[in-house]
């Protein structure tokens, strides 16, 4: 099962960080929830014709349930060297 915690906190462990420290990019609502309740942050990229990829998934910063909703990768690598403070608060939780 997707929601099996050792299918992200054994990932987490082996990094050596904390789940809030790591973060889950997926085209896949169902699997961000899981990540989410695990302790993890979570990227929403959609993929058209993707079973659970709607179109209409928003950031929590807009009332939606994922941490950040981008349109490919290479936003990820934009918005994150946009948001360093944002970026730095991931890196040091616990």
């Amino acid at each position: 099962s997707s929601s099996n915690p050792k299918m992200y906190l054994g990932a987490v462990h082996h990094l050596g960080l904390a789940p809030a420290q790591v973060c889950m990019v997926a085209a896949h609502v169902k699997d961000l929830r899981a990540a989410a309740a695990h302790g993890l942050r979570t990227v929403f990229v959609p993929r058209a014709g993707e079973p659970d990829s709607a179109p209409d998934t928003r950031a929590r910063a807009d009332g939606g349930e994922v941490d950040l909703v981008v349109r490919d990768f290479y936003e990820i690598a934009r918005m994150l060297g946009e948001r360093k403070g944002e970026r730095a608060s991931w890196q040091r939780a616990v």
